[in-house]
Formats: C-alpha cells, sequence, structure tokens
C-alpha cells in the first residue's frame, strides 16, 4: 500500500496510515475493497481512506469493512479536469506526467454521505462525462494499437461487464447477508436468457421477481429511420419482452413487471419504433396477466417519465444526451449537463425519475 505515513508509537511498534486508496468502484490496484482491509490488517495500518474518482458509492461498504477490521475510515473523493490553455502551453499542475492535467481531492468528508438534490444531480452529470472521456480514450487507443500493428483491441462493453463482475465480489465480500451474483445475458438472445435463468435458479434455487428493464431507443422520422433500426429496437423493446417472460415463467414464484414507459401511454413524435414497442408492451401485460393469474403469478407495467440517471439517458455511447449533443437537437448546448438542465426544466418537479420513483411504484 502506497502514499503512506508511519508512526511509531511507544512501544516501537509501526502504525500506517494510508488515506488515499482507490476501490473498485472507480479504478484500482485492488479486487475487492475486501482485499484492501485484509491487507491494512496484514501491513498493521490503522488508518485507510476511500479516495475514488466522481463517486461515492463505495463508502457504505468500505465503512462496514472498516468496523470490521478494526481500521479509522476517511472518506474522500477526486476529481479530474483538464485546462487545455495550460495544456497548449505545457504547464504542468500537479500531474507531473501530464501538462494541464489537475486532481482535486476532498478530504475527510462526513459519513454518511449526503448532498442536496442539486449537488447529487452535477456529480451523475460529471460521472457521465467521464465514462464518455473513457470511450474517446479507448478509440484512441485502439486506433494507436492498430497504426502501431499491435494485435489488442480494447472494448468497453467488456471492460464495464468486469467491473460488473468485481463488483459483485465486492458486494458479496461486504458481510451482508444478502448475495449478488451477476450474470452476462443478452436479451436479444432466447438461449442467453435460459442460460441467465438457469444460472439464477442455481444460485439461488428459484426466482421471486423478474423485472424486464432493457431498452434502447432510436429516434427518427419515418424518412430517417431505417428497417433495420426498426427492427433492431422492436427486437429488444418488444420482443424482449416476451423473450424475458417465456424463459422465466418455469422457475418463477411471484410477480412479473416490465418497466414500460410514458411512450406507453402517448405516441412520441418522430419517436414512432420506440412508442411502438412500449404500446405493445402493454398489450403483452395485460395479455400475461389474464394467461398467469390462475397460477397467482401477478404481471404488471410500470411507466415512468424521463429516467435521465438510467442508460437509455445517460449511457456514455448510446446514450439520449450523448446523440442530443452530437446532433444539435438542443440550440446552444455544448455539454451533456446542457441537455440535462433543458430537459428537466420541462419537468413540473424540474427533475427525472428516480429509481426511489419507481420502488414506490
Amino acid at each position: 500500500m502506497n502514499q503512506s505515513q508511519k508512526n511509531i508509537n511507544k512501544s516501537g511498534a509501526v502504525k500506517i496510515i494510508n488515506n488515499h486508496l482507490h476501490t473498485p468502484y472507480s479504478f484500482s490496484a485492488f479486487s475487492s475493497i475486501k482485499k484492501i482491509f485484509r491487507m491494512a490488517k496484514e501491513e498493521n495500518v490503522v488508518s485507510a481512506g476511500i479516495n475514488d474518482f466522481f463517486t461515492a458509492d463505495g463508502y457504505d461498504e468500505f465503512n462496514l469493512l472498516a468496523e470490521k477490521n478494526k481500521v479509522y475510515p476517511v472518506f474522500n473523493i477526486e476529481f479530474i479536469d483538464l485546462f487545455k490553455d495550460l495544456q497548449d502551453k505545457l504547464i504542468r499542475v500537479n500531474d507531473p506526467s501530464n501538462p494541464g492535467r489537475i486532481y482535486f481531492s476532498g478530504k475527510g468528508l462526513t459519513y454518511p454521505f449526503k448532498l442536496s438534490e442539486r449537488r447529487t444531480q452535477s456529480l451523475k452529470s460529471l460521472q457521465a462525462e467521464s465514462q464518455r472521456e473513457i470511450i474517446e480514450m479507448i478509440e484512441k487507443a485502439n486506433t494507436f494499437f492498430l497504426n502501431a500493428g499491435v494485435d489488442i483491441t480494447l472494448n468497453y462493453a467488456d471492460i464495464k461487464v468486469k467491473e460488473a463482475e468485481e463488483l459483485a465480489i465486492s458486494l458479496n465480500g461486504s458481510g451482508k447477508k444478502n448475495k449478488v451474483n451477476f450474470v452476462y445475458s443478452d436479451v436479444s438472445d432466447f438461449n442467453s436468457l435460459q442460460d441467465m435463468v438457469s444460472e439464477t435458479v442455481r444460485n439461488f434455487w428459484g426466482i421471486d421477481i423478474a423485472i424486464s428493464n432493457a431498452g434502447i431507443l432510436r429516434a427518427g422520422s419515418i424518412e430517417e429511420m431505417s428497417v433495420e433500426t426498426f427492427e433492431l429496437m422492436t427486437k429488444i423493446n418488444y420482443t424482449a419482452f416476451f423473450m424475458v417472460i417465456k424463459a422465466v415463467t418455469p422457475g418463477l414464484f411471484a410477480d412479473i413487471i416490465q418497466i414500460n414507459s410514458k411512450s406507453g401511454l402517448r405516441g412520441s413524435n418522430k419517436n414512432f419504433a420506440y412508442a411502438g414497442g412500449k404500446f405493445g408492451g402493454i398489450g403483452l401485460t395485460q395479455s400475461f396477466a389474464l394467461e398467469l393469474m390462475p397460477n397467482r403469478i401477478k404481471v404488471n407495467s410500470i411507466c415512468p417519465g424521463n429516467f435521465f440517471d438510467g442508460t437509455l439517458w445517460s449511457d456514455p455511447v448510446n446514450g439520449l444526451f450523448s446523440q442530443y449533443l452530437k446532433t444539435g437537437k438542443v440550440p446552444g448546448a455544448k455539454t451533456i449537463a446542457d441537455i440535462k438542465n433543458f430537459y428537466e426544466s420541462q419537468v413540473p418537479a424540474k427533475r427525472g425519475c428516480r429509481v426511489e420513483d419507481l420502488m414506490k411504484a
């Protein structure tokens, strides 16, 4: 463990303080937070500080394991920025290898960590922008490898899968009774869905609830929309709901919920492929309910408003914020945050739908 301070107590024992540790919640040399505290115990670390980029999501797990291992926790957060004018002049700030780059670290934050609604949304916008920049870096790296004749190709989706696997390992090692199992699945592939269901049943001895949540959106007029894009959206937003239900019903004991949309209740201008799939989802929900209720399986749809924090809007590659920024749909918008502010201003609550809203529904 590097970047640490050493203190020697009266007995001569060395006590180590390391308050700058990155965890798998952003990027890390450690495979899990559990590993951090295992090493801390081995190396006589008495105080450890979590210091992830753009996120405080690991605070709860970090605090739990700190208490369990009797290590004093410190809660920090770190941000990165790039000043183009300093970069052009080759002026280094606090990164000796990268001119113009600067790191901001907030140390000793209060736990439990709470932000105002405005600050929370600002942080999520930063996270989305950071993911978009990561994708750009991956594309540049792939171009470099190609030009250099190196047989290496990086894939953002594969990296996210790896992150999900590491997160599941980390959560399972947090000491809580509930268990997490990550299974990668393609909702457009029925065999993949069957494998997901089999793996889930193998680990949990059954399925209590199935939530069909996958969806994609490619907006466009009749003239702009290709047949291939229309068929892809129909397969993900409509057909996949049927395939999920077909795969899961043999092992299901309780309820089915489809996350639909307000577009399933009202048509959407130049967004007919998405709205049509969602309208169809309502029809499937009502029909599945009639068929499955005699087996005591309830089927319902939830039709939320715009869920700005979800991948449909915030995905750094294909999310609507990124799409609208690239196409200039919102006049004057220069950043994803500008796009988001424009759409939030049209909602009476001045915000999008949130996870807690869906849970209460």
